[in-house]
């Protein structure tokens, strides 16, 4: 497998954990368990979580593209 392929397989991994864990934590202030005050506001913790969407998908798209197995 050719290295850019790597590491945009790498890239995705990578950006799809920190969906995850960015997710959890709008989660968890939309239910009122967070356990720490984020020092920016929300709103801009849920625009940088969009972001990282988009983003996931124009990967998902290039990899498809491309023929990369993402997963």
């Amino acid at each position: 497998m050719k290295a850019y392929k790597k590491r945009m397989i790498k890239e995705y991994q990578q950006l799809d954990e920190r969906i995850e864990k960015l997710n959890k934590i709008l989660l968890k202030e939309e239910a009122g368990t967070l356990d720490f005050t984020p020092t920016c506001p929300m709103w801009m913790l849920r625009e940088q979580y969009d972001a990282m969407l988009s983003y996931a998908h124009m990967l998902e798209l290039r990899a498809e593209v491309e023929g990369v197995e993402l997963y």
